[in-house]
């Protein structure tokens, strides 16, 4: 379920009710005709035709509405209200707000950290609300998570610098593919003195996160028709053990029309990782322009194998297969691709181009 879904799950589970008489919440007074927002968590019992609330979880319910419910006009309210609780509730009673054992719904969980981190300008606070939301992120794959995530993690940092704020502003960073920033925080990070295990999980971080990079100004160079720098560039960072590295070098050597050089760095990434379609491909198409028609075939099949949906694969495939009269086979994988990707034009260019082959 996504955030907006959720979001609205939530806040459809909540209703607002005035209060018939004024409650005592500690040593706060809640007025007589105060809306208070209440789901099924916050009705204890009924005796006799009355309701007895759990005032506890209506503070919560109100944390979650102070971080999520912008278009609430109760929230003027809520703030000023929670702002006086905060002030004067003793610290050992707002900490037992943060138990949301009796919560499933996980983003309502978060939005109650969410609130409680505005009253709490604490870094412990901000911490504890991020890592609900990656959680979320982690589940949903919905990136409104990460970018709260985020501002919670840099407000922590701000509050005190440690050493797995700046690890998880790192780990960020690498999901947003900004591979400097995340070098920049994880070094940044290890200067904190993180404990053993936290600094062995930035090490083994970094090490992917530099790989990336390099990959990364391996293709912005050939975006830019500079292979040659691609390829020098790779060359100077090139590791025996990277499929990534060694199959970007294959690739530029084919870019740079040189398929016998592409093809032994192609081999070495296939050793390395062996269930890799696009290794397979690209093998393919080298194997093609050094003139092995039958391997070129086997590579392309294995690779199709492991991904079915794999389109340059089954373009380039149906391709050999036409040149090879097996014309019919050609055209029903094409078809098989346009089911896959029915946008993709090239698709019917490929099919009519061999139908008319097959007329003559």
């Amino acid at each position: 379920m996504k955030y907006e879904e959720r979001l609205d799950n939530i806040k459809s589970n909540l209703k607002f009710l005035e209060l018939s008489e004024e409650k005592s919440l500690g040593s706060i007074t809640i007025p007589k005709g105060f809306l208070i927002p209440i789901n099924r968590d916050s009705v204890e019992n009924i005796e006799g035709g009355k309701f007895n609330f759990n005032f506890f979880h209506i503070v919560q319910n109100m944390l979650f509405c102070v971080s999520f419910c912008d278009d609430s006009p109760l929230n003027e309210e809520y703030n000023k209200f929670l702002s006086e609780f905060f002030e004067k509730t003793e610290r050992n009673i707002l900490d037992a707000l943060l138990d949301l054992r009796h919560f499933d719904e996980p983003l309502q969980k978060a939005g109650i950290l969410y609130g409680f981190s505005k009253f709490i300008d604490e870094a412990d606070p901000y911490l504890m609300t991020s890592y609900e939301f990656i959680d979320l992120h982690n589940m949903e794959k919905d990136d409104e998570y990460i970018n709260i995530a985020k501002e919670l993690i840099i407000k922590s940092f701000n509050i005190e610098k440690r050493a797995y704020s700046a690890y998880l502003l790192s780990y960020i960073y690498h999901y947003e593919k900004d591979y400097v920033l995340a070098i920049e925080y994880a070094e940044l990070a290890l200067s904190l003195n993180p404990d053993e295990k936290l600094k062995t999980a930035i090490e083994n971080d970094m090490k992917e996160v530099s790989l990336l990079l390099d990959i990364s100004t391996a293709k912005e160079l050939m975006a830019n028709n500079d292979y040659v720098g691609a390829l020098n560039y790779l060359k100077s960072k090139l590791k025996d053990d990277s499929w990534e590295q060694n199959y970007m070098m294959g690739e530029i050597y084919l870019a740079l029309e040189r398929p016998e050089m592409a093809f032994e760095h192609l081999k070495v990434a296939l050793e390395i990782n062996p269930t890799e379609p696009d290794i397979y491909e690209s093998l393919g198409v080298c194997s093609y322009f050094l003139g092995d028609v039958t391997n070129s075939i086997k590579f392309l099949e294995h690779g199709l194998k492991i991904d079915p949906r794999h389109i340059e694969i089954l373009k380039n495939l149906a391709t050999l297969y036409s040149q090879t009269s097996r014309s019919d086979i050609a055209i029903k994988l094409l078809e098989k691709a346009k089911n896959f990707y029915p946008q993709d034009e090239e698709i019917d260019v490929l099919i009519n181009r061999i139908k008319e082959r097959m007329d003559l």
